[in-house]
């Protein structure tokens, strides 16, 4: 897979003894991977569930999924970038540790994948503190590509739609 241009991703060291595990999420020995949080939240998603898409004009986020299974994707909507109208699909979960960190003007969203557990918990540490009088999210609908042009129009974006399905890929 291409990464899309800016993205990063952290694969995560799991320490395994008898009595549990340690995973480190974040530390200023990642290099330029690290930007020291200003926000830092918890998100909880249901498996099943799809909580997509949005994106940011000034904020880079960096998602890490602590339980439970999780898909995230990723759609480039800059339009100077060299990956415009890339696609990225990453799987997260504790088969898989990683952070992946998604800057300014990435379209994303994740969905929590069904299994052996009911939901997934996600943290994301943020470049900037949320801004609840002029909040830096602009949505866009996860699923409708009828509801998608209008979004995109709104935004001020020039795409029809994201070309990206959320339903299981079975085969």
């Amino acid at each position: 897979m291409k990464l899309i241009d800016g993205v990063q991703v952290q694969p995560l060291k799991n320490i395994l003894d008898e009595r549990g595990s340690i995973t480190e999420i974040f530390t200023e020995n990642q290099g330029e991977f690290f930007l020291p949080p200003r926000h830092i939240y918890v998100s909880r998603v249901f498996a099943g569930v799809t909580k997509a898409w949005h994106f940011h004009k000034i904020q880079t986020d960096h998602f890490t999924n602590l339980y439970g299974h999780l898909k995230l994707v990723l759609f480039d909507t800059r339009p100077d970038s060299s990956t415009r109208e890339e696609v990225n699909e990453f799987f997260l979960g504790f088969d898989s540790p990683m952070t992946v960190k998604i800057p300014p003007g990435i379209l994303h969203g994740f969905k929590g994948l069904e299994g052996e557990t009911p939901y997934c918990i996600v943290v994301n540490s943020c470049s900037h503190p949320y801004d609840y009088e002029n909040p830096d999210e602009y949505r866009v609908h996860p699923h409708d590509s009828e509801k998608q042009k209008v979004d995109f129009k709104v935004l001020g974006l020039p795409f029809q739609d994201v070309p990206y399905y959320w339903h299981r890929q079975d085969g």
